[in-house]
């Protein structure tokens, strides 16, 4: 897994995704195995969907240290902050039920 340093910009992934895996499709299936939950209450663990090129389409699993550990297509899993441009693009937050008040 690669790390960008905190201070570091988050790498460009909203150019490289496959078209086919996205929209409110996967936010449904999603909430059907985890809590939806406001994405301004997400803490370590939590997974947050974000929206590339205008669909929900790429998923992120929240860090301790407030960064995002997710996966880039075709290319490597790596760690780094949530900048405003990934916070832009949140569609929606989830718990693990496990994890959740819900569960």
């Amino acid at each position: 897994m690669s790390s960008a340093p905190a201070g570091d910009c988050a790498p460009n992934v909203f150019d490289d995704y496959p078209e086919g895996a996205r929209g409110e499709y996967v936010l449904e299936r999603a909430a059907e195995r985890l809590d939806v939950i406001e994405p301004t209450d997400a803490l370590p663990a939590d997974v947050l969907a974000f929206s590339i090129r205008g669909f929900p389409a790429h998923f992120g699993i929240v860090t301790e240290a407030g960064g995002l550990i997710h996966a880039r297509w075709k290319r490597d899993v790596l760690e780094h902050r949530i900048d405003d441009r990934w916070t832009r693009r949140i569609a929606r937050a989830f718990r693990f039920r496990e994890f959740s008040d819900n569960g």
